[in-house]
Parts: structure tokens; sequence; C-alpha cells
């Protein structure tokens, strides 16, 4: 019954697995358990409980494993197919043409199949309606990505309004295989950090038999129920963990550069221009009221530990908004950090074609929302002043960044003319996007894997909490035996 069920999700994922795997699988893991009975001296009643726990946590590590595996495929699938689509293109200029080109490249899986539905859709769509983009669509819509959506992007605008396509493509390639980069450093680094779980799952299970074969006479605690219940129980939370940790590589590596909360952000934004004219809210003056209070009072009873944090407890409440500012600072820089690059690289593009003021216009339909409300000052004031530099100075003039305020100076000269050659500023220009794309990136992917440390610590804590018990019920079993 389990089998068929666990089968039938795999087949899914367009992977098989067989009896005997399976089977052997079940068998390795009860082999373990007897290990493990052997080691930390357990009843045969723990022990089978021991086993079933093994036995019903496999299914889901099976699954998982061919999650991973399934979103490893679609990674590569995805890679392959803007590789096909941009060369072909550069070579057709058609998307109709390039789609069948690629499709006939392609080798039969689940990303053939969505481009021979996309080919499909042109062949069989004769009304009016926007049949590239359409028949793009499906595509995108089984392979959420934005890598993939840049491209479609970029070949629909290109045959509609035809211009120069050799640099964007050449700009599409190198973003892509930066993207790929990216992803497949953290994934090494992700299976490693599963692997350093795993073993320090293994070693907090060697740790709870360590109390079991201190040489002491007469004193034997392997047979106590508390000792041996809480060494299943350490089993069962050392699965735990590991399974968590294993979903750490199944997870869906087309969206890990998404930038979502387009919403969130933009409310983020605005409540910061009011947060950041406040001068000192009421509940930091409540707050710090209290404080002072506190500290009379501290002074009063005459104890001077009271008057101390009195002090720093009303020095804190004054400042409250002033550490709220700040936090909530670096959290919207982190952010920005990200969705500048992104919202850069759709810019560049746009630049191929257009000039900065059309192309800050343009860019407005795919800009990440913490910088929206920017964006629209910058284009007002463009309008206003379009030959200014003031109005690119002013741009994220709040936040500190000098490599944002630095592209900033480059758009304006580009604008202008006056920087020399306009394709080595925009060459310049793209070097620097990638680089700070690529450091944002790497950044939060470090940020992510975080989750991964505390998993590979969280084992040593349940050891620790089985060795405290252990040792507990042995000073107690050594008291009692020597009649202390």
């Amino acid at each position: 019954m389990i089998y068929k069920k666990i089968k039938g999700k795999i087949q899914e994922l367009g992977f098989s697995l067989s009896v005997k795997n399976y089977i052997t699988a079940n068998i390795l893991a009860v082999a373990l358990v007897f290990l493990l009975h052997l080691v930390l001296k357990l009843q045969w009643t723990f022990t089978v409980i021991m086993a079933i726990i093994a036995v019903i946590m496999l299914p889901f590590y099976v699954l998982e494993y061919y999650k991973s595996k399934y979103e490893k495929k679609r990674f590569e699938d995805v890679g392959l197919y803007i590789d096909g689509v941009l060369y072909e293109f550069l070579r057709t200029g058609k998307i109709q043409e390039t789609l069948s080109a690629v499709n006939s490249s392609l080798q039969p899986g689940k990303m053939k199949n969505v481009v021979d539905m996309a080919l499909k859709h042109f062949f069989e769509t004769f009304d009016d309606s926007d049949v590239a983009k359409d028949a793009l669509d499906i595509i995108a819509k089984e392979y959420d990505c934005k890598q993939i959506k840049n491209v479609h992007k970029f070949m629909l605008h290109v045959e509609s309004h035809g211009g120069e396509i050799e640099k964007s493509i050449k700009l599409l390639l190198a973003g892509k295989s930066m993207w790929e980069l990216r992803i497949k450093e953290m994934l090494a680094e992700r299976s490693r950090m599963f692997k350093e779980v795993v073993f320090s799952a293994v070693i907090s299970l060697l740790i709870c038999g360590m109390v079991l074969y201190i040489p002491t006479v007469n004193v034997d605690i392997s047979g106590n129920f508390v000792v041996q219940g809480l060494s299943v129980f350490v089993f069962l939370l050392d699965n735990l963990i590991a399974k968590k940790a294993q979903k750490f590589l199944s997870v869906d590596l087309l969206k890990v550069d998404e930038i979502k909360d387009d919403e969130y952000y933009i409310k983020k934004m605005k409540q910061w221009h009011i947060q950041k004219e406040e001068k000192m809210p009421r509940a930091s003056i409540i707050t710090g009221s209290i404080g002072v209070l506190a500290v009379v009072l501290a002074v009063i009873v005459k104890n001077q530990w009271f008057v101390g944090i009195a002090i720093l407890f009303a020095i804190f409440g004054f400042n409250q908004h002033l550490v709220g500012k700040k936090l909530a600072e670096k959290a919207l820089m982190r952010e920005i950090k990200r969705a500048f690059p992104s919202w850069l690289m759709d810019l560049v593009l746009l630049l191929q074609t257009e000039n900065v003021q059309v192309a800050l216009m343009k860019s407005k339909e795919n800009v990440p929302g913490i910088l929206k409300e920017e964006l629209d000052e910058l284009i007002s004031k463009l309008m206003m002043a379009p030959e200014e530099a003031k109005p690119y100075h002013e741009f994220l003039k709040d936040f500190t960044i000098p490599e944002i305020q630095s592209v900033m100076n480059m758009l304006y000269s580009l604008s202008t003319g006056s920087g020399g050659d306009a394709n080595q500023q925009i060459e310049k220009l793209i070097d620097k996007n990638q680089k700070m794309l690529n450091q944002a990136e790497k950044n939060r992917f470090k940020d992510l894997n975080s989750g991964l440390y505390l998993l590979f610590l969280a084992p040593v804590l349940t050891a620790g909490l089985k060795l405290v018990v252990d040792m507990a019920v042995f000073m107690l079993t050594f008291l009692t035996a020597t009649h202390i």
C-alpha cells in the first residue's frame, strides 16, 4: 500500500522506483536499527519501536530524494532551453522558427512536451490574438522562472519592433551563465551542509551510548526504562532533523532568485519615508518617561543595580525609534541590493534600442515594488528637467549604497552623451550590474543556508539532553547501589 502510493508520486515526477530497490532500502534501515540496538543496548521492545520509526520515515526520505532530482532536472532543462532559444533566435529572428529548431534538438521529456504544446498553439490558432505571446506563456507557466520570462520578453520585443539583437543576446547568455553558476554553488553548499547534518545526527546517537560504557562496578543503567525510551526519542528527533535538512535540497530551483512581495515592500518604503521624518514618536516618549520614573524610584530605594538598569531602560526608551529606523533601513537596503540589479538588467536590455529616458519609462512595467516609488519620482523629475544630473543623483538618496550611485552617474553620462562611447558605457554598466547581482544573490543564499547550520547544531542539543538524563540516572543508580 505504502509502496504503491510512493511509487505513484515518484512516477508523477518522471522517475521510477522498483520493488527490489524499495525492499533493499527497508532492509538497510532495519539493519541500521539493529546496529543501534547493539550500540545502545536496547531491549527488543524499544528496538521494534525504533524499527517502526525507521520504516515510517523511509518513504519521506525517498520521496524528497526524487523531488531533489526532479528540481535539478527542471533547472538543467531551463538552462538548455535558454541556450538553444537564444542561439536559434540570433540565427532566425523569428519565434516560431526558433521554437521548431529547439524542439527538434530536445531529448524526449517534459520540456520537449511543453515546447510541443507551444508549437501546437502556433499551428492551431488562426484568430487575431497574440499567438506568439500566448505560445511562449505556455512554456513560462510550466517553467515559472525569471530567466525564461526575460528571454521571452526580449524575443517578443524584437519580433515586434526589430533592432540589433546580438549584444542583447550576449547579455542574456552572460546573465544566464552567472545564474546557473550561483545555483550550482548553492546546491553544492547545501549538499555539503546536509551531509554534515546527517553526520551530526549519527554522532549524537553514538554519544547517547557513552554513559552506558562507563566502567563502574555493579552499575548498569542500560536497562533503565527512561534511558531506553529517551534513546528512541532522540532517534526520532534526529530523523525529523535530517528530514527537515533534506528539504533544503528539494526546493524549486527556478524560484530561489524570485523577488516577491511587491505590495509588501511598496508599503514598507512608504512607512520608511514617514518614519524618517518623525522626530520622537509618542511610544518613545512614554517608554522613556517610564524609565525616568524607574530611575527616580531606584534612587529613592537606594538600589544601585536598579538605578543602573533603570537608566539603561530610560535611554533605550527615548531612542527606541532610532533603533527601529536603523533595523528597517538595514532590511530595506538588503532588499534594494537584490532588486536593483534585477531592474537594471531590464533597463540595459531596453537601452540596446531606446534612449535612457524612454528605457526608464518602459522599465516601469517590471520594476520590483521596492523601487517603484523611487523610479516614479525619478521619471517625474526628468520630465521637468531632462538635462539635469540632480534627478539621477537623488535616486535612492536616503540609502547610502555607493554601487547604485555609481550606476546612476553612468546613466546620466549615457543620457547626455558626455561619457565617451555609448557602447563602452553600456558594457561597463553591464559588468557592474552582474557583479552587484552576483554578490547580492550570494549573500542571500548564505542567509537562506543559515537554517541548515542551525539543523547541524540541533542533534548536539538532543544528544546533550540524553547525556544529562543518562548521567542523572547513572548517579542515582550509583548512589542507590553504594547506599550513600
